[in-house]
């Protein structure tokens, strides 16, 4: 009896063995459940002829053309104390920190300086006057010659005195609240001194804060001119450039990014602005026509963007058509999130 039962037990854990084993090879020969496709099948969209004609796709050609090279280098806006125009190296004044605490003292400085000149002022009309007075002594035998000589010694150290209190007034530029009125700004670039004869130092610049992406528009930015700032324990000079800050978000004492243009030129393959896509980590697309109603999201590199064209390090061919007018559709309709 026992070995009866031995025998049936090791029958069913052959069948055991054997269901088990023939379960791996149906798991083994199984079709998967998803079918991985290239990332080219991802980034390809194919509309029919009414999509596309809802969806208002209308293409440009990429193109190569030759571009200013520029430079994207840190600047710190300064307000300008000195006037307005360009502003010629005889009139460069002491440009204030950007710091409420330094404009304070540097009103306090001006105002002082003022309070000098007005008394300095005054101190020429009292000499004046008594220059006048020993005159007419002289005149009505009441006086002496030497009278007169030591007014006039008087009177000229009174103009002199006045002469320097003017200078050292225009060192400490226009008045602060007249300057904070108008928004006249100053740009402060630090550049290599290596790199200063590659700048195109009569080219406007652009100024965008750091955290606008390449193709923000910016401000436009007109070279002052004077001489370079120099400092015998750094290896960079100070360039300047001024902007009207009028209607515009950026404030003194804001580090800036300053698209600067470079001398010389080179071609480059550029599409219309309009043609730029974003994703959530800021990497750069555009949409290229492969067939009638076929396109395909391609990634490009972005250097910069000027008067509505985005210059490209890395993108199409000349020629190739790119989406312009429904390329942000098209991006949400690739990702289920558009039309």
């Amino acid at each position: 009896m026992k070995r009866a039962n031995d025998l049936v037990l090791f029958a069913a854990l052959v069948c055991l063995i054997v269901a088990c084993g023939g379960g791996n090879n149906e798991k083994a020969n199984a079709k998967p459940a998803v079918t991985l496709t290239s990332e080219a099948g991802l980034m390809t969209l194919t509309l029919t002829p009414e999509a596309k004609a809802r969806l208002g796709i209308e293409l440009v050609a990429a193109q190569k053309k030759t571009i200013s090279r520029r430079r994207t280098l840190g600047g710190d806006l300064l307000l300008s104390l000195a006037p307005q125009g360009n502003v010629a190296p005889s009139a460069f004044s002491l440009f204030p920190p950007a710091t409420p605490a330094d404009l304070v003292r540097l009103a306090e400085l001006q105002i002082d300086a003022d309070g000098r000149v007005a008394a300095a002022r005054v101190q020429v009309e009292g000499a004046q006057q008594q220059l006048e007075r020993a005159r007419t002594l002289v005149a009505s035998k009441l006086g002496t010659e030497r009278q007169v000589d030591d007014a006039h010694v008087a009177f000229r150290l009174a103009e002199e005195a006045l002469h320097a209190a003017d200078e050292r007034r225009n060192l400490l530029g226009e008045p602060i609240q007249d300057a904070a009125k108008r928004q006249q700004m100053l740009v402060r670039v630090a550049v290599y001194a290596g790199e200063v004869d590659h700048l195109d130092r009569a080219a406007s610049a652009r100024v965008r804060s750091l955290g606008d992406r390449k193709d923000a528009p910016g401000v436009a930015a007109s070279p002052v001119e004077g001489p370079l700032s120099r400092t015998g324990t750094s290896a960079s000079v100070d360039v300047f450039y001024k902007l009207d800050g009028a209607g515009t978000a950026l404030q003194p004492g804001e580090r800036v990014a300053v698209d600067i243009p470079l001398s010389g030129s080179q071609e480059a393959i550029v599409v219309p602005q309009a043609a730029l896509l974003y994703d959530i980590h800021g990497g750069a697309w555009i949409y290229r026509s492969q067939a009638a109603q076929t396109y395909i999201r391609e990634r490009v590199e972005v250097r910069f963007v000027a008067d509505g064209l985005a210059v490209l390090g890395r993108g199409p061919e000349a020629g190739t058509l790119v989406v312009t007018e429904g390329a942000a559709e098209l991006f949400g309709s690739e990702f289920s999130t558009g039309k």
